[in-house]
Parts: C-alpha cells; sequence; structure tokens
C-alpha cells in the first residue's frame, strides 16, 4: 500500500462545547501518537483554540479561514497574526463553503496566501470548489476551472511554496456520504500534481468505507476529512488506512 503522509481533520462549525472539543481532541491526539500513521493536522473553530490545544503534542493546529491583514476595522475576522501567536501551524485557505458562501474571489485567496507564508503559516489550499464548479462537468471545463484557481501560487517562489498543501474538493461530492470515483480522483490529482509539485489531498465525502481504496491510488498524498473528523473511530479508521 502507497503510504501516505496527512490526515486533515476539519471539524468545520462543530462542537457545539469546550467540553466535547477537548474528547475529540484527545481521540485526534492518539491517533497522531501511531508511529506509522501520517501527520494529523486538526482545522478547528477558532475559539476552541485555546481548549485544545494544551492536550495537543503531535497534533498540529490548524485554522478554517483568516484575514489578509494583520489589524483594522474587520470586524468578525480573524487575522494571520493572532493565529500564530494562538500557536495555530496551518490555515485553510479557499475552501469551497467560503468561496460559496463568503462569495470569496481568487483575488482574495491569493492575498491570503501570501500573508499566510510571510506569517509563518502553512496553507491548506483547497481547489475544485465555489460557484462555478457545478458547470465543470467535463474534463476540459474541470482543468480550466482548477487551472484558473491554481494561478494563486504563481506569485511564491520556490521557498514559499514548501509546506503548502492542496486539497481537491469535488463538489457533487462534499456532504452526500459517497467519494467521487477512484479513477476521477486519480486523474484529478495527477492534473493538480502536475501543475504544481506540491503534496495533494482529497477531500469529498472521506470514509471508513472509501479510505482503503482511495489510499491506494500513487497520486495522492492524504485526506481532507469533514463528517468524519468528528466520530473518533471512523477518523481512525481512514487514519490505519493511511500506513
Amino acid at each position: 500500500m502507497v503510504v501516505m503522509r496527512y490526515l486533515v481533520a476539519n471539524w468545520k462549525m462543530n462542537p457545539r462545547t469546550a467540553a466535547e472539543a477537548r474528547r475529540l481532541a484527545r481521540a485526534t491526539e492518539k491517533i497522531s501518537q501511531s508511529a506509522q500513521g501520517p501527520r494529523v493536522i486538526i482545522a478547528i473553530p477558532t475559539l476552541h483554540i485555546d481548549t485544545v490545544r494544551p492536550i495537543l503534542k503531535k497534533t498540529k493546529l490548524a485554522a478554517q479561514d483568516m484575514h489578509w491583514e494583520h489589524l483594522g476595522a474587520r470586524t468578525g475576522f480573524i487575522s494571520p497574526s493572532m493565529l500564530k501567536s494562538a500557536g495555530v501551524k496551518h490555515v485553510i485557505i479557499g475552501h469551497h463553503e467560503r468561496r460559496l458562501h463568503a462569495h470569496e474571489s481568487d483575488v482574495e485567496i491569493a492575498k491570503k496566501l501570501v500573508i499566510a507564508i510571510a506569517t509563518g503559516l502553512k496553507p491548506i489550499l483547497c481547489v475544485g470548489g465555489g460557484p462555478d464548479a457545478k458547470k465543470a462537468k467535463s474534463v476540459a471545463t474541470l482543468r480550466s476551472l482548477l487551472k484558473k484557481q491554481l494561478r494563486v501560487l504563481r506569485s511564491l517562489s520556490q521557498k514559499d511554496k514548501k509546506g503548502v498543501l492542496i486539497a481537491y474538493e469535488p463538489v457533487g461530492n462534499i456532504g452526500t456520504g459517497k467519494s467521487a470515483s477512484a479513477a476521477h480522483i486519480d486523474e484529478t490529482v495527477g492534473y493538480i500534481s502536475e501543475q504544481t509539485d506540491l503534496p495533494v489531498l482529497y477531500g469529498g465525502s472521506v470514509s471508513s468505507s472509501n479510505a482503503p481504496v482511495l489510499a491506494k491510488l500513487d497520486t495522492l498524498d492524504g485526506f481532507l476529512v469533514g463528517t468524519a473528523s468528528l466520530k473518533p473511530r471512523e477518523l481512525q479508521q481512514i487514519a490505519s488506512s493511511l500506513q
């Protein structure tokens, strides 16, 4: 089996309480302690960062989003310098839900990417989602969309790109409980790898059922997990598939 490298657990707007956040963090940290397992990163709501940070020893902390400015009149946003000072190591940028619901543009995503790296944060750049994704039904239109979204990397030097992860999100599979086909993932992730020469993760209804099959793909470097990241036993099984 191909050895993967990353398992990113995206809690999204969960859980409801600090007690539940601590429980999930402890369970995830146990997964991280496996010597043969993947590098585990958890992307959590900002409110829970101080709650779970003391629990995590090997697991790395990620934010789910950030602004491109450090300070200022930006009500409701979190700055990269705040995240850095809170012990965050990674940050998700351009997630499908941000592109769709917050109407984030590629210009804004590029700004976030640059300032995250300058601040010392490692971006997890999500591609494949957004309002135009549903129109990308053919291979040609999907590749056109991906190429457009990956242009944000052009402003980065080779040194800046070090540590950047790419996550492919097929919009038609997110939240459905069913992943894209292995053939589609293999072809699409392979294309992204050719364009970027960076590690590429797959995120789209990853589960303990489909992870063992997908983990065998030579093109994949790991998973971005949403719903399953809130189920410790399920997440453990996904992590096991990456060993």
